[in-house]
């Protein structure tokens, strides 16, 4: 699964890919939940909707000058974000939901 977007305001563009990077997410607040859908199909029902999410992310890139595993990536500093999480489940008749699918992630 691929965020479509990264933060600009903090990271620059390209830094992560290119640099061998990545986006560390922590302290995830579900702030709201829209756009759901139900449908009914013979013994269970699929749930659809949009879950935004609010988040603090750290950006790391790869830090060439380290000797060791030690502080390979190194922090190029931290935001928080806001997150639209795209998802789907389905839910059998006994209420027990399964199959929960999170169909697109974007950073707005």
């Amino acid at each position: 699964m691929k965020v479509r977007q990264t933060p600009r305001k903090l990271f620059k563009e390209g830094d992560l890919v290119l640099k061998d990077g990545f986006i560390n997410i922590n302290n995830l607040h579900w702030s709201e939940c829209k756009h759901i859908e139900v449908e009914i199909v013979s013994d269970y029902a699929i749930v659809s909707g949009v879950l935004i999410v609010n988040a603090e992310v750290e950006g790391y890139i790869y830090n060439s000058v380290s000797q060791t595993g030690k502080d390979k990536h190194q922090s190029i500093g931290s935001t928080e974000i806001e997150i639209e999480l795209y998802f789907n489940f389905t839910i059998k008749k006994n209420g027990i939901p399964e199959n929960l699918e999170i169909t697109d992630i974007t950073a707005l």
